[in-house]
């Protein structure tokens, strides 16, 4: 990564680094700050949470999910505790067969009316990165409350324990769950293997052409289909900063 701290230098009045000045949302207290300062700044509107968070597993690759299972619990556990009733939720997370797993989807199912799993075109194909979109908050859900607080009491240790015993998860969830885990695992295989030929097939002059065409016309169509332009200079964040 480029050294690059403008973007948060001109805009630090929006950043929240709680009390220890580390941002830190893996500690019960900074969620409770979050809730107040959201509570204070946004009048508890907060129609919106996203949450990209991620951990450094390539000392590890092949324990990925436990590496961040406690990041993707807190970064739930803080947006069910400030999203208000009617908002949407997105949560990037990435192959989902763990136990700890399952019971975070389950417990999104049953707060949100909606819930959806996406690989956007602009993440690549080879890792297992998919984006979790959850429209129609149901803050007033049945023991909800009381839920949340137990989940902000266990924060910090959370990817040591499911959420839910096996028996209360019903089979037709589990069944949808394991048809979207090996979807996804399987595009990602896919991807894989053809990265690997491709590293390892020496590609003739006609078919590196024929890729890089493919690549414009993707960019082009993109632009057209999603009316892609440019961002006007007064609109942009660090609009006057150089």
């Amino acid at each position: 990564m480029i050294t690059d701290d403008r973007f948060m230098f001109h805009t630090f009045d929006n950043w929240l680094m709680h009390d220890d000045f580390t941002g830190n949302i893996i500690n019960r207290n900074h969620i409770e700050q979050m809730q107040e300062h959201c509570k204070r700044r946004l009048e508890d509107n907060v129609q919106l949470i996203t949450a990209d968070g991620s951990i450094d597993c390539v000392d590890a690759p092949d324990c990925q999910e436990e590496v961040v299972a406690t990041l993707h619990f807190a970064e739930i556990t803080a947006a069910l505790c400030i999203l208000a009733d009617g908002g949407c939720f997105v949560v990037k997370m990435f192959t989902m067969f763990e136990s700890t797993n399952v019971c975070k989807l389950f417990l999104l199912n049953c707060v949100f009316e909606e819930v959806h799993e996406f690989k956007p075109a602009t993440s690549k194909r080879g890792n297992s990165e998919v984006y979790i979109i959850c429209i129609g908050y149901r803050k007033q859900t049945k023991y909800l409350p009381e839920l949340l607080q137990l989940m902000k009491e266990n924060v910090e240790c959370a990817n040591i324990f499911p959420l839910f015993p096996k028996s209360y998860l019903p089979n037709d969830f589990l069944l949808q769950h394991e048809i979207c885990a090996r979807l996804f695992m399987n595009f990602q295989i896919e991807a894989i293997e053809s990265n690997i030929q491709t590293y390892e097939v020496k590609p003739t002059r006609r078919q590196v052409n024929y890729k890089q065409l493919l690549r414009t016309e993707t960019a082009n169509e993109c632009y057209a289909r999603y009316k892609v332009c440019k961002i006007a200079e007064q609109n942009k964040v660090l609009y006057g900063h150089q």
